[in-house]
């Protein structure tokens, strides 16, 4: 069987983007605390929802990234045609 390998950049690059999902979250989060005029202590207290909210973003994000990944990889492998000359 082939062994599968995940470098050391990979690794950092997902955890990187789920980092910027949890940030997003709790941006969210802030919004809301400042929209519904709560206390701030629920910016800590509500890391139970922030945490698993951040997983399920950077689980939805994963056919976007798929996506966007394969529209790169098309655009890059695209042969170049030489420019044409006007007689």
């Amino acid at each position: 069987m082939k062994d599968i390998v995940i470098t050391k950049r990979h690794i950092r690059r997902e955890v990187v983007v789920w980092i910027i999902c949890l940030i997003l979250i709790t941006i969210w989060n802030i919004i809301g605390i400042i929209k519904f005029d709560t206390q701030w202590i629920e910016l800590i207290s509500l890391w139970y929802v922030v945490i698993p909210l951040s997983i399920l973003l950077y689980i939805i994000l994963i056919p976007f990234r798929w996506i966007g990944c394969l529209v790169i990889r098309k655009i890059k492998s695209r042969p170049r045609q030489a420019p044409k000359t006007q007689k």
